[in-house]
This record gives structure tokens, C-alpha cells and sequence, in this order.
């Protein structure tokens, strides 16, 4: 299935694009998660601290994926 990732913040200049279509075999934004980790391994140290959105909506990583779904990855915000 294709997936669209929107990437935010720092996920962003981690990966280097705001967004890109990936292709994806699996089913749970989890899964996708990995999946993008593989792909991008400096992800690994925002995994466990983002909110993650399907479609506009926020989702837990056991939230299930259809082709043509966008995922956005969520940092948290820091500042003062």
C-alpha cells in the first residue's frame, strides 16, 4: 500500500523532506513506524517521544493503515 508521511519539526530536518510516499507492506502505523526507522535510523531517537495523526487524527501505533492514508509525524514542541 502507499502511504503518505508528512514529517514536522525536527522529524523533518532528520529526514530531510517534509513529506514522501512510501510503499508498505504491513498494516499498523507501528509497523509504518519501523519500517520508516529502517529507512531513516536517526528516527530512532524520536520514535518513542512523537504524536502520530492518520488523516488529520491522532492515532496509537496499533491504529490500523489503508492505501492512500497520510500519516504525520508529530514531534514534541520545546521552546519558552
Amino acid at each position: 500500500m502507499k502511504i503518505k508521511v508528512l514529517y514536522f519539526a525536527e522529524a523533518e530536518r532528520i529526514v530531510g523532506v517534509r513529506e514522501e510516499i512510501v510503499e508498505f507492506s504491513g498494516k499498523s502505523v507501528g509497523e509504518l513506524l519501523d519500517y520508516l526507522v529502517s529507512k531513516h535510523p536517526n528516527l530512532d531517537v524520536l520514535v518513542n517521544k512523537i504524536a502520530v495523526a492518520v488523516n488529520m487524527e491522532y492515532v496509537d501505533k496499533d491504529a490500523l493503515l489503508k492505501s492512500g492514508d497520510t500519516l504525520a509525524i508529530i514531534p514534541p514542541v520545546q521552546g519558552g
